[in-house]
């Protein structure tokens, strides 16, 4: 439910920043100011490391920073709209506009990537994206996410689709994983293989 990790004090409409930099200052600001984290530049730092591994403005105007630290009280997301954009040095996809900022402790890590799933499918909807454009004051914002989430629960039992996935070298495992939640895949079963060529050799 978006009432655990979000109130109307984490919405902000315009605020007066100009670049990507100025835009992670202000977010860490924000939620120092709410209580949420206790240090902020370890938290800073920790966002930016995040956005150094991959930058995620991964729909067309909209980026969904994250990060996870032990400096953060609880699982928190702060909405920002910037309704003109900022460059966050992604050319492909433009000017963000819509800013999803996620961050957690390691304790709400599971918690923290079902919310960052759930908000990459809103995320992908014209609809969506085009109201809280639109929206004027933190109250639309929050009334927009609780209409949308009652939605999403109505059509949960649609479609359903089957992707295997082969892994060689298994290092890789857990960073696979949770790049599969934040893609929105929730529910998957992992086996341990051996191929027919060394079952047949040895």
């Amino acid at each position: 439910m978006w009432k655990d990790i979000i109130n109307k004090d984490l919405v902000v409409i315009n605020p007066e920043i100009e670049s990507k930099d100025a835009l992670f200052e202000g977010m860490v600001n924000h939620v120092y100011n709410q209580d949420l984290i206790i240090n902020k530049k370890t938290f800073l730092e920790a966002l930016k490391n995040r956005e150094e591994m991959s930058n995620t403005e991964l729909i067309e105007g909209v980026a969904i920073p994250h990060a996870r630290s032990n400096v953060v009280d609880k699982l928190f997301l702060s909405i920002i709209i910037l309704k003109e954009g900022i460059d966050y040095k992604n050319p492909e996809m433009g000017p963000a506009k819509i800013i999803f900022f996620f961050g957690c402790s390691d304790k709400t890590h599971k918690e923290y990537l079902q919310f960052l799933a759930k908000s990459s499918r809103l995320l992908k909807s014209d609809e969506f994206r085009a109201e809280l454009i639109e929206a004027e004051t933190p109250d639309e914002i929050m009334d927009i996410l609780y209409r949308y989430e009652e939605q999403e629960s109505d059509s949960e039992s649609a479609s359903n689709y089957l992707m295997i996935l082969t892994m060689n070298k298994t290092g890789k495992q857990s960073e696979i994983m949770s790049a599969m939640v934040e893609c929105g895949i929730t529910n998957a079963s992992v086996l341990d293989g051996i191929s027919m060529a060394k079952k047949l050799a040895y």
